[in-house]
């Protein structure tokens, strides 16, 4: 199972994913409506920080939840070697900024989305 954190102040959610699960359409939804006074407040989803504690094959999973997301950042805070999978995420989906940060590196990261 994922591991799940979010905040109001500061507007953001947070993803530790699980090494062996994709994040499927039913976490898009935990998402959405996690995020759903949020968005009613803001006006916008917030910014995600997705970190992997080890090795994730799983990469192509987390476009579903880019495509929840209307606009903001995306931090992954990650060791494996996925600057490919970022840049076709940064190409299919134009509106969100897309990130890559070294696994140990959650405090630039963060520092990165409430920039």
């Amino acid at each position: 199972m994922h591991q799940v954190k979010h905040s109001a102040s500061p507007y953001f959610y947070k993803i530790t994913v699980d090494k062996k699960l994709a994040i499927t359409k039913s976490d898009v939804k935990i998402f959405e409506k996690t995020v759903q006074q949020g968005v009613s407040v803001y006006g916008f989803t917030p910014n995600i920080l997705l970190v992997t504690t080890s090795a994730y094959s799983h990469w192509a999973s987390i476009s579903l939840l880019i495509a929840a997301m209307d606009t903001g950042k995306l931090a992954i805070c990650s060791n494996d070697h996925i600057q490919d999978v970022i840049d076709t995420l940064c190409a299919e989906f134009t509106a969100i900024n897309i990130k890559l940060f070294n696994k140990n590196s959650t405090q630039e990261a963060m520092a990165w989305l409430n920039a």
